[in-house]
């Protein structure tokens, strides 16, 4: 419902609340944003054949051909995705990652972290977490001296749950996105609600991608991060599946939508 009324405020031209990607970031400069960061996004872009800018590459030129500055200015998704640090200006972009030793959210908690930074770190530092905590076991060498290290839920699939929660939160909101660590699962907590006519059942089918922050989502996909295909939880469920695990959970909780996967 909340959805469908956004949507429908929306078309009539009556939602007042601009995106979050698309918004000036209030204070913030061409200087908030980290040449260094630029550099190695357009490293790992090209790497994956996914962009091969012909011009020039300064960080303003990158910003205006990904549709990052709004009148010179750094939109919000520029700061969140290439800034020096993005936490002074967007306070709720930090992932909470916590770990319970048993099957409940409750305390004693066992370890938790808040990762800040850019749309990349944050990704990159939450899987790392959840990683930490899970068991892996070690595959035959059919190749090479060393033997593959697995861990018990598919790395594709935490890392899958985790840049959805990012690209696809509602950043209006005051919420932070978790990344949870039980002894018999995996869940991935964000802000927001699926887009208007997709439902958690739709997740189990193929469908298109409504991404509900577009200029976050393009990055990302260019870094190799995520895809546009519609397909990545169709992607979670069968990587899952192959690893003998039960299939995932996708459900809205509230004012929440979660990710659960299941440990061996």
């Amino acid at each position: 419902v909340y959805a469908s009324l956004v949507e429908f405020l929306d078309t009539r031209g009556l939602l007042r609340t601009p995106p979050f990607d698309s918004t000036p970031c209030a204070g913030a400069g061409l200087r908030a944003i980290s040449a260094a960061k630029v550099r190695e996004f357009l490293r790992l872009a090209e790497e994956r054949g996914r962009f091969h800018p012909s011009g020039a590459r300064s960080p303003k030129d990158v910003l205006t051909h990904f549709h990052l500055l709004a009148d010179g200015v750094p939109t919000q998704a520029a700061v969140f995705l290439f800034g020096r640090s993005p936490v002074r200006w967007l306070t709720q972009t930090p992932i909470h990652c916590l770990w319970f030793a048993g099957t409940e959210k409750r305390k004693p908690i066992d370890d938790q972290k808040a990762f800040a930074g850019t749309a990349f770190e944050i990704i990159d530092a939450a899987l790392q977490f959840v990683l930490d905590k899970l068991t892996s076991r070690v595959g035959l060498a059919t190749a090479g001296a060393g033997a593959p290290v697995q861990p018990e839920i598919p790395v594709f699939a935490i890392r899958e749950a985790i840049v959805n929660a990012v690209a696809h939160r509602d950043y209006l909101s005051a919420g932070f996105g978790q990344c949870i660590v039980f002894s018999d699962r995996v869940e991935v907590w964000n802000p927001g609600h699926l887009p208007a006519g997709l439902t958690a059942e739709d997740l189990r089918t193929p469908h298109g991608p409504v991404p509900h922050n577009p200029l976050i989502a393009e990055p990302l996909f260019r870094a190799g991060y995520a895809e546009k295909a519609g397909t990545g939880t169709t992607d979670i469920i069968e990587a899952c599946r192959a690893a003998g695990l039960p299939e995932p959970e996708f459900a809205q909780r509230g004012p929440h939508f979660v990710v659960t996967l299941w440990r061996d």
